[in-house]
């Protein structure tokens, strides 16, 4: 008996540092730290009440009326409490559908696994995309306006529609956006916050257009994270955001 409990012990030990392990592996390697952080210090919390409930008696000892009515002189008050105490009901504790959990689990699972593999498929093409920009960055104050018009297609043809309409001055839109704390900017990004861009700013250089890439960057992250309740929740948010401030705009 005792061999057997200690075994299914192991076992169950085992199969949560396996589920801890794959965790550690598919999500917290893209999990701003901010969050694991919280999520640590829930899974602390839920730990204490738990043990909490588990030192709680199993059963409620029968009160010993006897000996407090040697003890209290006030039989009226005695007698208030004990039927006050009697008529008490304890609500009946409601378990858990362990079904339900179970698919939630599962469900949650097979996302993180689309998840891993759609950013094990595209991580390595995205760091060597990342890699070329940082260096491109560390010359590009150095580049000549023909370097510039080769490493942006469509740039020559906006620059010439420009110039023969007119548009000879910086815009404000960019103005104000060059006037943005670059460190201020990307401690938002890193917190997960939304960059502050001018509404008013160009949406496109060459034929590089801002809303066509955001388009492709929300199925990438539709691929990966579709049908999560958290996710779909956060996308519906942006949309009703985004609404909203359309039709406050055109008010």
């Amino acid at each position: 008996m005792l061999t057997r409990i200690f075994s299914r012990s192991i076992s169950t030990q085992a199969v949560r540092m396996s589920q801890e392990a794959a965790w550690k592996k598919l999500v917290t390697p893209y999990t701003h730290p901010s969050f694991s952080a919280r999520m640590a210090d829930l899974d602390n919390k839920l730990m204490n009440m738990k043990n909490e409930i588990s030192s709680a008696p199993t059963e409620i000892k029968a009160v010993d009326w006897a000996a407090w009515e040697s003890q209290i002189q006030d039989k009226a008050l005695l007698q208030s409490i004990r039927k006050e105490y009697e008529a008490w009901k304890v609500p009946e504790v409601q378990g858990i559908d362990v079904k339900s959990v179970n698919e939630s689990l599962e469900k949650a699972v097979k996302g993180a696994e689309v998840a891993a593999a759609v950013s094990k498929e595209d991580l390595p093409a995205l760091r060597e995309q990342l890699t070329k920009l940082k260096e491109e960055k560390s010359l590009a104050a150095n580049f000549t306006f023909e370097e510039w018009l080769e490493r942006i297609p469509g740039l020559d043809k906006q620059l010439r529609h420009e110039y023969e309409e007119g548009f000879f001055l910086v815009p404000d839109a960019e103005e104000r956006l060059e006037a943005q704390d670059l460190k201020e900017v990307k401690k938002v990004a890193l917190a997960g916050g939304a960059i502050p861009v001018p509404e008013d700013v160009a949406n496109h250089i060459g034929d590089f257009v801002v809303a066509e890439e955001l388009k492709k960057a929300e199925a990438k992250l539709d691929k990966m994270f579709g049908g999560s309740p958290i996710y779909e929740a956060d996308k519906a948010a942006s949309k009703a955001a985004a609404a909203a401030k359309a039709a406050h705009k055109h008010h």
